[in-house]
């Protein structure tokens, strides 16, 4: 039996301060061969260019996101064995419980402001205008009496915020962002952090969000997710004399239950405001309205599976194996794209929208393996060459189209996406000539119809040395995989298949340690499905560069030398030893989409057997 907890919190604050649109400057675009390099007619380094300049395309944003995940898992086992070495019959049953919540969190637009929006006394929240002056700063102490806020709040006093204190500007706590920002060792601006959390009150807001059913700032929304396995199976194994010959095999059926409970959290107005005299629609319940209500919707998905799996390894000689396999597995869909349909923005340009589809199901893959191995010393040194093939059933692709707002309202409700008044949303909207025009590229994944086909080989050489070299423990070990497909009419690939990599480890070991040196290649593999239906952009290549990298490892044994026992080592180990980089891009080279520099790392530890 087995039970376990975990869990974590973390807080994501987002600041996004631009330079001033009405002082325009030009960038320089050029290319290292490795990533853009954009090179300004001012200098990002200087704080004086930027500020609370709310006039350019992307606007001033002062958020405080958070995100809260927790995970219990429960299980029990029961097995079974009969038998001896040359027949054994083993049976058994499982059952485990998964359980996940992901809860979101965000500050409802009360750190902008206080920061540079006026500072309302009083915290407004949605449906009521969070926001009704731009963070720009311009309310400071000196000038707050000036603006009266119950012009902005007419229902301040009534309904949600009866009783409440008389409404006031305080001040933006940060007029001039400038003050707050520092040249950067990297060659761009950074935030004196310390002072402003502490002049923007982040630590009291950051401790008192609230919950948000959007996005999170890992791009995964608010969910539960639940689910309850059974499994039982039987298998028989063990081993004959054939043609004077061992064969020993290895027959199993295994049957798996489960049950998914997926949960979504969604915000509903709260029936007081529609109450209201307005019902809640025009600006005169503005202060008078009750925040949104946050309500959960859950949907089961229930499947029953048969995974039959099979071994046969035959010594041809005394050293010489011939090996087969056999096998069907399964993988859930992923849980995020399993939730009752809910459709997601997930871009400030309200352009890019995705819709789960609780329909998916499992993708089933049967596995194919027949290999030979040759032992060629007592060292551990043999050849071995496999052939592999694996038909995937079901596999996941998504397909995009591009939908006018109305015709996604259509499609799945007029509340299906809906924007405050007054927000970055609407102004987007209207910008495009309303939902009639404003135009939105819709997400959704599917199974496919066809059946994804990988097959290919592997070659594998381990050598000891001993025999060749007056000094022994070195040698090496060499692995070559060629790896094939065909996706059909479909277009998918398999994300992160390389068509072939290749391992290299040479080594050094004895009794009183050990040094191995491995490398590893990664020819080009695809990051992102090149088949999305409806915007040829889509089908464009999203490609991970090769990629090459090398690992040291060492050992030594010190117990005899500072009077200990032994057991005692000391291991020094570098990743990414020749300081490899990754990068991604789409379609040439010079369209880079990622570029990982993680250098190397350096690991020293010490190890005690007791």
């Amino acid at each position: 039996a087995n039970m376990a907890r975990s869990g974590f919190k973390r807080l994501a604050p987002t600041l996004l301060i631009p330079t001033n649109v009405a002082t325009p400057f030009t960038t320089n675009i050029s290319h290292n061969g490795d990533f853009p390099v954009y090179t300004p007619s001012v200098s990002p380094n200087d704080p004086k260019n930027f500020g609370w300049y709310t006039g350019g395309p992307t606007g001033v944003t002062a958020t405080i996101n958070g995100e809260g995940r927790e995970i219990r898992t429960r299980g029990a086992r029961w097995n079974l064995a009969w038998g001896d070495e040359r027949l054994t019959v083993k049976g058994g049953m499982a059952y485990d419980t998964y359980a996940r919540s992901i809860t979101g969190m965000g500050d409802d637009g009360r750190w902008a402001n206080i920061t540079c929006g006026g500072n309302l006394n009083y915290q407004m929240l949605a449906p009521n205008n969070t926001g009704p002056n731009p963070c720009n700063g311009s309310i400071t102490a000196a000038n707050a009496a000036a603006t009266n806020p119950l012009t902005q709040y007419p229902g301040y006093g009534t309904g949600w915020t009866t009783g409440k204190p008389p409404l006031a500007y305080l001040g933006s706590a940060v007029p001039n962002v400038s003050q707050y920002l520092q040249p950067g060792r990297s060659g761009f601006v950074t935030l004196d952090w310390a002072r402003f959390a502490e002049a923007t009150q982040y630590n009291q807001l950051a401790s008192n969000l609230i919950p948000a059913t959007g996005n999170g700032f890992s791009g995964v929304s608010a969910q539960r997710f639940g689910e309850d396995i059974f499994g039982s199976y039987l298998e028989v194994s063990g081993q004959e004399r054939i043609f004077d010959r061992l064969l020993r095999y290895d027959l199993g059926l295994r049957h798996t239950h489960a049950m998914q409970t997926i949960g979504v959290f969604a915000s509903v107005p709260d029936p007081r405001t529609t109450a209201l005299p307005d019902g809640g629609t025009t600006n005169a319940s503005q202060g008078a309205r009750y925040p949104a209500q946050v309500v959960e919707t859950s949907g089961r998905t229930a499947y029953n599976t048969n995974l039959p799996s099979a071994t046969l390894a035959y010594n041809i000689a005394d050293d010489m194996i011939l090996r087969a396999a056999g096998s069907k597995s399964i993988t859930r869909a992923n849980p995020s794209d399993l939730r009752p349909l809910t459709l997601t923005v997930n871009d400030v340009a309200f352009q890019l929208v995705s819709v789960t589809n609780p329909n998916l199901k499992p993708f089933e893959a049967k596995n194919f393996d027949f290999g030979w191995e040759w032992y060629t010393d007592k060292k551990g040194s043999y050849l071995a060459a496999a052939y592999f093939k694996k038909d995937i059933k079901n596999f996941p692709r998504t397909i995009t189209q591009q939908l006018t707002l109305s015709q996604i309202r259509g499609i799945y409700g007029a509340n299906s996406i809906t924007y405050a008044a007054g927000s970055q949303a609407e102004t987007a909207v209207n910008a495009s000539g309303g939902p009639d025009k404003h135009l939105m590229t819709l997400s959704q994944p599917v199974n496919t119809d066809d059946v994804m086909k990988l097959k290919g080989v592997e070659l594998t050489w381990s050598q000891s040395l001993d025999r060749w070299l007056p000094w022994k423990g070195f040698g090496f070990i060499t692995n070559y995989t060629r790896t094939l497909q065909d996706a059909g009419t479909s277009g998918q690939v398999p994300i992160g298949v390389s068509p072939y990599t290749a391992n290299l480890t040479a080594y050094f070991e004895n009794s009183r340690g050990s040094i191995r040196l491995s490398s590893n290649y990664q020819a080009q593999s695809s990051f992102d499905t090149m088949a999305s239906d409806g915007n040829n952009a889509f089908r464009l290549v999203k490609a991970n560069r090769a990629y090459f990298s090398m690992d040291l490892s060492t050992r030594i044994e010190i117990g005899d030398w500072v009077g200990w026992k032994k057991g005692v080592s000391v291991n020094f180990d570098v990743a990414n030893l020749g300081a490899a980089k990754q990068k991604s891009f789409v379609q040439e080279e010079y369209a880079t989409r990622t570029y990982w520099d993680p250098g190397r790392t350096y690991q020293l530890t010490a190890q005690m057997k007791f």
